[in-house]
């Protein structure tokens, strides 16, 4: 696929979107932020305390836990402020649907890396 010219660019920007258009592009969006939010805040928090626990002395545990919420936490900051100029990029190499699946493809294995790790540690598999 070409890249856009100038002309075409501004042309294209310069359309209003339609109400459908928005509300596509919010809903996809925001199914993202939400993505993002439960993967880091719930799944990879998880994960971080199980690995925590299984792997540090006792006293230890605390601290890094604290530590691991801070950074998932400016990690969810960082995925939430990067999903809608992501989403938004230019020049449109690809259709904002297309990007959309790419994020969920991302978000999806990035939670089934996190469930697969708790998963390993709970059952016992490993260690």
């Amino acid at each position: 696929m070409t890249t856009p010219s100038a002309t075409e660019q501004t042309n294209r920007n310069d359309r209003l979107e339609s109400y459908g258009n928005r509300l596509k592009f919010i809903a996809m969006e925001w199914t993202l932020i939400i993505g993002w939010l439960v993967t880091l805040l719930v799944i990879w928090r998880v994960t971080f305390m199980t690995l925590a626990e299984r792997f540090l002395p006792i006293p230890a545990v605390r601290l890094a836990v604290i530590f691991g919420i801070l950074f998932l936490t400016i990690g969810c900051v960082a995925a939430l402020a990067i999903t809608g100029f992501w989403l938004r990029m230019n020049p449109y190499t690809e259709t904002t649907f297309k990007r959309w699946l790419k994020a969920l493809l991302w978000l999806g294995g990035a939670a089934a890396v996190g469930r697969i790790i708790v998963w390993l540690l709970v059952e016992g598999v490993v260690g």
